[in-house]
């Protein structure tokens, strides 16, 4: 399968959110076409992975995770939202 280089670098950097067990896992596209995830406990977790690979040209999707997040550890359906808009802020990215 063929992928164009222009839509692979388009989703490069953190690309999708979901909440998980009380906090976030990214996943990020990496230069090879390739992804990884990484998780995002605290703010300063979040932060550290927003400046280490940025976020994606694409725009950043959330899985439906988000909506019911009291259902993954957080205690109101809209924590995981609340969570990683303060990860955003402290990002200088929102």
């Amino acid at each position: 399968m063929f992928i164009n280089d222009e839509i692979v670098r388009e989703f490069e950097g953190i690309n999708f959110v979901n909440a998980c067990s009380g906090g976030l896992t990214f996943r990020i596209g990496l230069e090879n076409g390739e992804s990884i995830n990484r998780r995002a406990d605290t703010i300063e977790d979040g932060v550290h992975w927003i400046k280490e690979y940025g976020l994606a040209a694409a725009g950043l999707a959330a899985g439906s995770s988000m909506d019911f997040a009291d259902e993954e550890g957080f205690d109101h359906p809209c924590g995981a939202r609340v969570f990683l808009d303060e990860i955003l802020i402290e990002a200088g990215e929102l």
